[in-house]
Formats: C-alpha cells, sequence, structure tokens
C-alpha cells in the first residue's frame, strides 16, 4: 500500500524505493560513518558545517549544562521523585523537562532574547547601551535572567567558559554585550553571571536562536537525569521522597 503523504519539511524525509533516509539531503548512512553528534546537531538545527572553534564551544556549552548540584535542580528532583514511584524512565524524564521554567532551565531562553534585542538595535555606544539597560532593570526591580545563583555567590562555570572561548581566540558582538553586563553588575552589585548568562551569549555566537536555548539545556541535562533516574531505579521505593521530605519535617519542627 502506497501513502500519499502531502505533508511537506525539510528536516528529514526516507526514499522508500531506495530504503534510504536523508537529514537535510544528507544521506544518514554517511553521517553515520563520518559525522559525530556535534557536527549532526550544526546541521540539523542550523543547516551548517561548524568549524574547529564552534565545535569546541558547542561541545563546552552542553557539558557545562549536563549535571551538577545534587538532586536540588528541578529537573533532578522531578525526575527521581517520579522514578521513586515505580514510573519508567520515559515518565521520569518527562516529569524532569516539566519542571523546566524561565527561573531554571529556561533562563538561558530569556537571556538570549535579551542579548539579541541589544545587538538588534545596534547602538552607536554598546557599552553605555548596556550599562543603561542594565541600570534601568534594576531600578525597575526587573530580573536579569542569566546572573545570580540560588545556590553559589560565583557560579564558577562561566569563568571557565568565557577563558576556554579566549584560549580559541573566540571573540563575538554577544560576549562582548556579555561582558559589558557582566563587569556592570559584578562592579556595582557585585551579582555574578551564572551558566545560562555565559551560555546564551555563546549559543547566539554560534547562530543558535532563543528557542534552541531552553531545547538544548534539556538535551544535555538529560544525560544527568538519565544517571540520577537510574540511580533511584536501584534503590526503595520514594527513597528520594523519605530522606529530603523527612528532613523538611524535622526541620520545621524544630523551628
Amino acid at each position: 500500500m502506497v501513502i500519499d503523504n502531502e505533508f511537506e519539511t525539510d528536516v528529514d524525509y526516507m526514499d522508500s524505493n531506495k530504503e534510504e533516509l536523508y537529514i537535510r539531503g544528507k544521506n544518514l548512512d554517511d553521517m553515520i560513518r563520518s559525522m559525530d553528534l556535534i557536527e549532526t546537531i550544526f546541521h540539523t538545527l542550523l543547516k551548517k558545517k561548524p568549524d574547529y572553534n564552534e565545535k569546541k564551544i558547542l561541545n563546552a556549552v552542553l557539558v557545562s549544562f549536563h549535571a551538577g548540584f545534587d538532586i536540588c535542580p528541578p529537573t533532578t528532583m522531578a525526575a527521581r521523585f517520579s522514578a521513586s514511584t515505580g514510573a519508567d524512565i520515559a515518565m521520569a524524564l518527562a516529569a524532569g523537562y516539566c519542571s523546566g521554567g524561565p527561573y531554571h532551565v529556561g533562563a538561558v531562553k530569556k537571556s538570549m532574547e535579551y542579548y539579541k534585542m541589544i545587538a538588534e538595535e545596534n547602538p552607536n555606544d554598546l557599552k553605555q547601551y548596556v550599562e543603561d539597560s542594565i541600570e534601568e532593570k534594576l531600578d525597575n526591580n526587573l530580573k536579569i535572567y542569566g546572573f545570580g545563583h540560588p545556590q553559589f555567590r560565583k557560579d564558577p562555570r562561566p569563568a571557565t567558559l568565557r577563558g576556554f572561548a579566549k584560549e580559541l581566540d573566540y571573540n563575538t558582538p554577544y560576549l562582548e554585550i556579555y561582558d559589558i553586563a557582566k563587569n556592570k553588575l559584578e562592579k556595582e552589585r557585585e551579582i555574578y553571571p551564572n551558566v545560562d548568562g555565559i551560555n546564551a551569549a555563546l549559543l547566539l555566537s554560534l547562530g543558535f536562536n532563543p528557542e534552541h536555548g531552553t531545547a538544548l539545556f534539556l538535551f544535555s541535562r538529560t544525560i544527568g537525569m538519565i544517571a540520577h533516574i537510574s540511580e533511584e531505579m536501584e534503590r526503595k521505593p520514594f527513597d528520594v521522597w523519605y530522606k529530603t521530605m523527612g528532613k523538611i519535617r524535622y526541620h520545621k519542627g524544630e523551628d
């Protein structure tokens, strides 16, 4: 039976006569033999082949996002709580994904939108424009996504990522915007960047758009979630619940 499919997409397609698969016009069998995952991300999302620096930068961004902080992040906690009930791994991952909002995981999208807006304004005096924008947000008690952290005074990842970009001599207008905002907030308010702040600039520099930001964060964080889910599945049911909620009840009783 032949199905007449009128749906059109430029992403991928199947040639049923040749029994071949194509991604953005490239034969998938050839990609399996010749491309790594970072190159595949660029090819599929951006329709381009990355150069050496672009590959290294995206790899660093994804590694920086993938795990950390014990069970504190909502993506980790929600996934583990779900797994502790006996839910399968797909359900536990879905719980973790659903916990990503603008204050966790989704903050990178907000930060990318902010940097992109500034770049599109293309001000004559970029430094003054960014500093005035930051000052206005502070005066109106507006959140500056990509700065500040609930656990750290100084998130260690931004300095490592920015230093790595400098080692590669990788400089872009988005990184310039990030540097100006960082210097302004550190000098005047002792507010330091978090991983979303630096990675927003790096992802925009690579050509990704704000919608890609949250998705790539979750794509990377999936590795950490799988590890946490697998660990939780090896323990007694509700193990993470008893060990966290029990402590909360105990401390509340002491108060």
